[in-house]
């Protein structure tokens, strides 16, 4: 019974329901992350239902979720796991079995394009048939860039070019300095004379 009055289960039905086999879901229920543009920690909670994308500053590459299955039967026996998918790449990390832990905080993620993907069983064995995904942006620190190697290449290379430039202009200017001291000169004897 309820406050409301008495409540009335019919065991067979229950049972039916039970046991009907109902398609298990995974839903992400909290997304937490570093964002660049806020400048703090932002917490997503709404709008979960939809493809979520993250893109994480390279000091702050750290992601927290939390997860649930559509099984609310004995919850503290569902069990999770997440992997690392690569976008554009067959490569994808070995599944990261984290018990009947349903949050899960990530850090240190690599810097790339990538998925996290998480699945989950309930305490029957019963596996989700499409697990959930969470599009990850983590950025690389500027100095473990290609562009940043380029640059560094590029300056390297031009110094010997640099230091050519520097010494043509030096003796140009010697060449200059000579001749005028050379026509002083003839000038000083011209007067002498």
């Amino acid at each position: 019974g309820s406050i409301s009055g008495t409540t009335l289960i019919d065991p067979e039905r229950a049972k039916q329901q039970f046991l009907s086999g109902k398609e298990l879901k995974i839903f992400l229920n909290l997304i937490s992350y570093y964002d660049q543009k806020l400048k703090k920690d932002t917490l997503l909670i709404q709008q979960l239902d939809r493809p979520v994308s993250v893109v994480l500053p390279p000091a702050h590459r750290y992601l927290k979720l939390r997860v649930a299955l559509s099984d609310l039967q004995r919850v503290e026996e569902n069990q999770f796991s997440y992997r690392l998918e690569w976008q554009g790449k067959e490569q994808a990390s070995e599944w990261i079995f984290v018990d009947n832990q349903s949050e899960l905080n990530l850090t240190n993620l690599p810097a790339g394009k990538y998925d996290v993907v998480v699945k989950g069983t309930n305490y029957r064995g019963q596996q989700v048939k499409e697990y959930t995904r969470i599009h990850i942006h983590a950025k690389e620190f500027f100095y473990r860039t290609t562009w940043f190697y380029v640059l560094v290449l590029l300056s390297i290379l031009s110094l010997p070019l640099l230091r050519l430039i520097q010494e043509r202009l030096e003796r140009r200017r010697l060449e200059l300095l000579v001749s005028e001291r050379t026509r002083e000169i003839e000038q000083d004897k011209q007067v002498i004379e």
